[in-house]
Order: C-alpha cells, then structure tokens, then sequence
C-alpha cells in the first residue's frame, strides 16, 4: 500500500494513518476500488476527506444509502453526498429502499430493517465491483454509546469488547471482505475540529436529536451527564475498559476452542461460561441475533424448542449444535392487525407463534401438571384459561380501550394507563393486546395481567403465555413483573 505523506499532521490525520497500517499488519491483500459509506454526517464526511490525502480518487467509491425516512431531508442527503464526491473526482453509488413499509411488513424494529437494507446494499456493491474494503466512519463516541446499549439490554464481554479497527463483514460474502473503521480511536470533537480548521462543510441529520431513540438518550442525555458530573473523560476511560475486555475475551475465546477438543465430560457439565459462548457461536453461525434469554434457555432445557425469529431451536442434551425445525406458524394478518386463536373446550395444547414482533408459545394444562411445563422464557403470565373461553384476539391499542390489571378496584382507559407509565406514544401503537372470548383485555405486552383472568382457588386449567420481542422494544414499565 503506498501512501502518500499527509500535508496536515491533524490528530484525526494522523490517528488514520496508524490505523490504515492494520491493513498490512494483518496481510490482507487489497481489491480495489476502496468503498467508503458515506451518510453525509460529519464523522463521514471527515473519513473521506482524510482517506484522499492517502488515496487517489479513482481508487475509492462513496455508498450511500437513502431510507427513505426522513422525507424531504433523505433527498437532500443523497444529492449533498453526490454533489462532494463529485468535486472530490470519486465515483459514488446510491441506493435506497421504503425501509418504513418494510419494518411494517417483516414486523421489526425501523432501526433493525434500516440496518439490514444498507448492508445488503453494501454487500451487493462490493461483491459487483470485487472490492475486499468498506471503511466506516465509527469513532470512539460511538464505541461508548455502543457499550451502554449493550450492556442495557444485557451482553456477554464479547458484546462489550465494542468493535474493531478490522473486523470481517457481518454477512456471509463469497470472498473475504472486511470493515475498516480508521476513525475508531478519534473523537466526536477532534473530528469536527478537523472539519472545521479546514472548513469542510457537512449536514446534520435531525432524527438525532430524536430522543425516542435509546441510543440518541446515551448520546444527549447519559454521556453529557456523565462527563458533566462524575468524569470528564468518560470517554477516554471507558475505551480503555473495552481494550481490557478484547484481551480476556481473546483469551476464552482460546479456552473455549481448547475445551471443545480437549475435554471428554458431557457439555452439561461444563463451565456456564464456556456453554454460554458455544450456544452463542451456534446462533450466530446459523444467522439468528442472541440474546442473554435464548442462550440462557437452550443451556438450561435440553430437548426443548424454543421459538425464536419465526423457528424453532433445539439443543439435544449433551451437545451445543443446533436443530432448526419447522418455521413458527405465521398467523394471517388484516388490515387491523388482528390475529385470532381459536382452542376447543378444555383442551391441553402447546402452540407457537409468531405476532407481528412477537414470538409467543401458548401452554394450556391442567393446573395438577403445571409443574411438568418446561418453561423457556423469562416473560411470561399465567391465566385461567376457562375465563377466556374458546378464542384469543391478539391486536394493538385502541382509542377507548379499558383495562382492568390485577389488583386495581376498577378498570381504566388504557391510554391513561401508558400516561402514568410513562410510555413513549410511538411505543403505545408496538404493544400487543389480548382479548377473551368476550371481548374483554385480560393481557398487554409488559404489563400486569387482567383482573378477569387471574387464577383462583377452583381454577382446574391454565393458559401460560410465554413471548420473546423481536425488535428493540424496551420491558422498562414499572407495571411490569
């Protein structure tokens, strides 16, 4: 790789070009042209400015990705982003896609689809032109923010060990093709002290400022905080708490290969850490997101299935290999979002399901045999299942829905209900809602169950309802188990 001597020893200049070296330390060989994901935000706009200082124009390519999201703003994003790799002599492709009208259709987070769309647009355009190279422009803000998500929602120290200056693309690819992230150890402000010592002009996307979004509250809301009252490095120091959590992840990595060749006791046996890494590497081999609560319940039932993203998982006792069985049943939507279960008087059944975002496994027993139900998920609600009589009607909020949850005198409007939780209102219209027979809601997805279908005394059958979320929905109501 030649390079040619940066004229400017800017910090982010120089950061760059120590990170580019990981290239060549790594030996891997370079397919050109260099593609850089550009979204026309400042981190962006900074990495391919920097990478011409390196590079020559006809050996890089800009992608850009429009979601169609933000309307009026998405165009001018594109048009900004062809506009400056065109006076820069650097071709730039655009993609786009309806990523709205898709999350409705496949029932996921927006984010979650809008992730999965830019990256097959990039995969697409690398395997078309051969490339082996996608620089990203993740910066050190981002590996904090990054930390804090996950350690939200719960991950193992390989999710906090945060991302790598080189790391293999996320998707399989039928020759090796990489992500590069030269700006991992700059700042959010050195890079925009690059910008504007050289007057390099950007734009900003308003969505983040949006602080429905739990990734945008750590970045304006936590991290701000933090720095203000308890560190002003917080960044600088969390870094070095991922460094430290990449070299003991490295290592039982290691001791997780070495057990699997080494060790001849069954793999119930085994330490729960080294289990937990081989149930992780399976999900991910097999392309579904893990989480603490799927690995968890394939460690602890053995022969079990466990509905998850539209399948079935098994793990057979004594091995950590996966079987992927018959897709859940998908129930037929209308244009309400009305999905209705019908059951036969007292029949003892297990069903599983996909709801829209939902993964639901429904368990109806005699109350004597409630003890033998293996139970998979850390979410679930029990109920008389005679309450509900021959028919469940899964659907979402609305207006002048009453609720009466266990415990309280009387029934009330569901929407004070979420006022007094505090329940964002674009969150509202993504919960699930179940009615009886009778048209009465005795379930809403993350808070107490009805008063009508409690359990009592003379109860002789139970419905158990166990759900996974497929999206980045939160379980944070103070109503909740």
């Amino acid at each position: 790789m030649n390079f040619i001597p940066p004229f400017d020893w800017n910090p982010c200049v120089k950061k760059v070009f120590i990170s580019l070296k990981e290239i060549e330390k790594q030996g891997i060989r370079v397919n050109y042209p260099l593609l850089i994901a550009v979204s026309g935000g400042a981190d962006s706009i900074a990495l391919l400015q920097i990478m011409r200082k390196f590079y020559p124009p006809k050996a890089l390519c800009v992608l850009h990705f429009d979601h169609q999201i933000r309307g009026e703003e998405s165009i001018r994003d594109a048009q900004f982003v062809r506009d400056t790799a065109h006076e820069l002599g650097i071709s730039c492709l655009i993609g786009t896609a309806d990523v709205r009208n898709l999350a409705d259709q496949m029932g996921i987070s927006i984010e979650m689809m809008a992730r999965k769309c830019r990256y097959n647009f990039f995969h697409s355009q690398a395997m078309r032109l051969k490339s082996n190279l996608l620089f990203m422009a993740h910066h050190a803000d981002d590996q904090v923010e990054l930390f804090f998500l996950r350690l939200f929602r719960g991950t193992s120290s390989q999710g906090l060990k945060g991302m790598k200056i080189v790391a293999p693309f996320p998707q399989k690819t039928k020759f090796p093709f990489y992500i590069i992230r030269p700006l991992l150890n700059c700042k959010r402000d050195e890079i925009r002290d690059f910008l504007r010592q050289n007057s390099i002009p950007w734009i900003e996307d308003s969505s983040n400022a949006d602080n429905i979004y739990l990734r945008n509250r750590i970045r304006n809301q936590l991290i701000p905080l933090l720095k203000k009252e308890y560190h002003h490095d917080i960044v600088g120091s969390l870094k070095r708490t991922m460094e430290i959590l990449a070299a003991e992840e490295e290592f039982i990595e290691d001791s997780t290969e070495s057990f699997q060749k080494n060790n001849s006791s069954s793999f119930e046996e085994w330490p729960l850490c080294i289990k937990r890494r081989l149930v992780l590497k399976e999900l991910i081999k097999e392309g579904f997101p893990p989480s603490f609560e799927i690995i968890n319940s394939l460690i602890l039932h053995p022969n079990c299935f466990f509905s998850y993203s539209g399948c079935q998982l098994l793990r057979r006792k004594g091995g950590w290999t996966l079987e992927i069985s018959k897709t859940v049943e998908q129930s037929e939507w209308n244009g309400e979002d009305v999905i209705e279960i019908e059951f036969q008087p007292e029949e003892e059944i297990e069903r599983i399901l996909q709801v829209g975002s939902l993964n639901l496994r429904l368990v109806v027993c005699r109350r004597g045999n409630l003890n033998n139900v293996a139970l998979l998920g850390e979410r679930r609600e029990c109920f008389d299942f005679i309450c509900i009589g021959k028919k469940i009607l899964f659907r979402h909020w609305r207006k002048g829905d009453r609720f009466h949850p266990i415990g309280m005198s009387c029934s009330q409007k569901l929407q004070d209900i979420f006022s007094d939780q505090k329940i964002p209102r674009k969150e509202r219209h993504q919960l699930w809602i179940a009615e009886n027979e009778l048209g009465k809601i005795f379930w809403v997805q993350n808070l107490r169950i009805g008063e009508i279908c409690k359990i009592k005394p003379e109860t002789k059958l139970i419905l158990i309802l166990e759900w996974m979320t497929n999206n980045s929905l939160e379980d944070k109501n103070p109503m909740s188990k």
